[in-house]
């Protein structure tokens, strides 16, 4: 509220936008933020030019915009557009490069398409793990993100293998990475029908989601929709 409450102040700033955006795309308001994302990207084309970093920045944020709304295509097509900006405006090395890389190993994941997600994690990690301006949030929720693709063909020793990994490199530093690791580790463990560690770690990671989400967000909606299910396999028929 209170940066809609700034924008009505000043109605064509770009960085007010961002931030808007940004609580809105964490809040999973897709529909708003993508409105919001594009008029910033829109104006800040005009103020900066295309090869700008804010510029490139909007892309990889309408990027994960569209991918959560299953436009993958859209997607894929701005994350790589951002891929690019990145390594011309900043180096391949820069750690924005990184950060895109599992962006696309998401979407790639969405798609099916695990090999291609394997590759664009490895890259994008293995940047990460070099640029010192990386912080451990970033680099263990990216770990985590990798197991994404073992966990959909089962193959859940890997999938547990990178995500205690990441679990490690964050310790719960910032709310996305403890969401996410804890909650697909969760996942992880009820496919090994190991339920206690399952419902440990969604527990986590709703704790985490009711921290820092509104109390309606679809996360902990999914959180409780897990712990029913876990409960249901342990015969816990009315705490489900």
């Amino acid at each position: 509220e209170l940066y809609k409450k700034s924008l009505q102040e000043s109605p064509k700033d770009p960085d007010i936008m961002e931030r808007l955006g940004h609580v809105l795309f964490q809040n999973f308001k897709l529909i708003e933020a993508e409105t919001i994302f594009l008029k910033a990207l829109s104006i800040s084309e005009k103020l900066y030019g295309e090869t700008h970093y804010k510029v490139i920045g909007f892309k990889n944020y309408l990027g994960g915009i569209y991918h959560g709304l299953g436009k993958n295509a859209q997607a894929l097509s701005l994350e790589k557009e951002a891929l690019l900006g990145w390594k011309t405006s900043k180096g391949p090395e820069h750690h924005m490069v990184g950060i895109t890389f599992t962006l696309i190993g998401q979407i790639y994941t969405s798609l099916g398409e695990y090999e291609k997600a394997d590759e664009a994690f490895h890259k994008g990690i293995e940047i990460l793990e070099k640029n010192p301006s990386t912080n451990k949030g970033t680099l263990g929720g990216s770990w985590c993100l990798a197991a994404v693709s073992p966990l959909k063909s089962q193959q859940f020793e890997k999938a547990i293998s990178l995500l205690r990994q990441g679990i490690t490199i964050s310790a719960d530093s910032d709310f996305y990475s403890a969401w996410v690791c804890h909650s697909f580790i969760g996942l992880a463990y009820g496919g090994q029908r190991k339920w206690s560690l399952a419902e440990n770690h969604i527990e986590r990671a709703m704790q985490s989601a009711k921290e820092d989400l509104e109390p309606d967000s679809p996360i902990i909606a999914m959180a409780y929709i897990a712990l029913a299910a876990i409960y249901f396999e342990q015969n816990r028929l009315s705490d489900a």
